[in-house]
């Protein structure tokens, strides 16, 4: 969801942008403009109740040069909602997790429009040596639908591949010899202790890359993992590693990350392949253990909490994300992908198609519908249709 706007944080965003184009310009640097419109429309099913909510966005990218060793980059994101803007998040609870409460109690999410400094960051590049500082773009790891490593962003499953939003951050890049490198990076909160952090050594071994990774952050685990509430939210050490490559026509690759030396033993783990055949169709599958997950019989409100927090990738313990992509000429394609709980047996299975027959412009229609037993994570999702155009200047 994008941050909430104020008056006060959007003045300030403007200014801020004003001082770096005005010292810029007068250093004769040159700006680069570019960016996307993006129009979008759903509409849901559930409880036999249809909604309908989508948004108008505007994103304009700036880029300069202004020396050989420096880069500045970043963006702004207009977002105008339309349709529904408020959500009671208990419509998204299974019946017997919404029993849990009385009759009319609410928990209302508003969704405003947006107008905010997404990404502004500096880069300088030095021999075998980028230093980037400010808020910009990460993404870690080799997953599809999960990434355990990047303890920064957040995915949606309906939508994994969709563009995450700018981190505070300083980040230093190293290249060593050959296909080693090394990656630090640190986003800062209200102290040292508090600031997540992360140190990755990269490796390159035939056809496969290779990472291994320490992080340390405040990490909030659920509280019945604890006999003493106060200490859920606790400083964790994680270590992690992660591979992609090839065998022959299979690609493979896997992600972990695991706490140590920490109050609980939190891991989540994930594993994926890919192929594409002959005829062009490409088919992959990724698997998600999530050591934090609960038993199906033990799922209460707390657990759908945690996940929606962003504390956990999973409610229960076991997930599979798996599709299929095919062309049907030149412009148009077409797709069909689906995630399943595998402790509960509900699921969600999503058709898809794109047309890309003008320059700079694409058309998409995505449904989704969802099944299994009855209080299942993924059955009350009912469905949903969602058309999105895009286009790009």
């Amino acid at each position: 969801m994008s941050p909430k706007p104020t008056y006060a944080r959007t003045i300030l965003n403007f200014l801020k942008i004003a001082v770096i184009f005005f010292s810029l310009q007068k250093a004769q640097a040159q700006f680069e403009f570019f960016g996307y419109y993006e129009a979008e429309i759903d509409q849901i099913t559930f409880s036999d109740i249809d909604y309908i909510f989508g948004y108008n966005k505007l994103r304009l990218d700036f880029t300069s040069r202004p020396r050989e060793y420096l880069f500045l980059g970043g963006n702004i994101n207009i977002q105008k909602y339309l349709g529904k803007t408020s959500w009671d998040f208990l419509d998204f609870l299974p019946p017997k997790i919404k029993d849990e409460f009385e009759p009319g109690d609410q928990l209302i999410l508003e969704i405003r429009d947006s107008l905010y400094l997404d990404n502004l960051f500096l880069r300088v590049s030095l021999r075998r040596l980028d230093i980037t500082v400010g808020r910009q773009p990460i993404s870690l790891g080799t997953g599809y639908a999960w990434n355990p490593l990047d303890i920064f962003n957040n995915k949606d499953l309906l939508d994994p591949t969709y563009e995450q939003p700018g981190i505070n951050a300083l980040r230093v890049e190293i290249a060593l010899a050959g296909r080693t490198g090394a990656d630090i990076i640190i986003e800062p909160d209200r102290n040292w202790k508090m600031s997540k952090k992360m140190v990755q050594l990269k490796k390159g071994i035939g056809s496969f890359d290779i990472s291994l990774n320490w992080a340390r952050q405040y990490h909030l685990y659920p509280y019945w993992k604890f006999k003493d509430m106060e200490k859920t939210h606790t400083l964790t050490n994680f270590a992690g590693a992660s591979l992609v490559g090839q065998i022959g026509e299979l690609g493979l690759w896997a992600e972990v990350l695991r706490s140590y030396k920490g109050p609980v033993d939190y891991g989540e783990y994930v594993a994926g392949l890919d192929h594409t055949f002959d005829n062009g169709i490409y088919v992959m599958a990724e698997y998600l253990h999530n050591t934090l997950g609960v038993k199906k019989d033990e799922v209460g409100f707390v657990n759908y909490a945690h996940f929606f927090a962003g504390e956990t990738m999973g409610i229960l313990e076991n997930y599979l994300f798996s599709a299929a992509q095919f062309s049907l000429s030149d412009f148009l394609s077409a797709g069909l992908f689906g995630f399943s709980n595998l402790d509960d047996g509900s699921f969600s299975v999503v058709p898809q198609i794109e047309w890309t027959g003008l320059e700079n412009m694409s058309f998409s229609l995505l449904l989704s519908g969802s099944g299994g037993p009855k209080n299942s994570e993924f059955s009350v999702q009912g469905r949903t249709l969602r058309i999105r155009y895009k286009a790009y200047f």
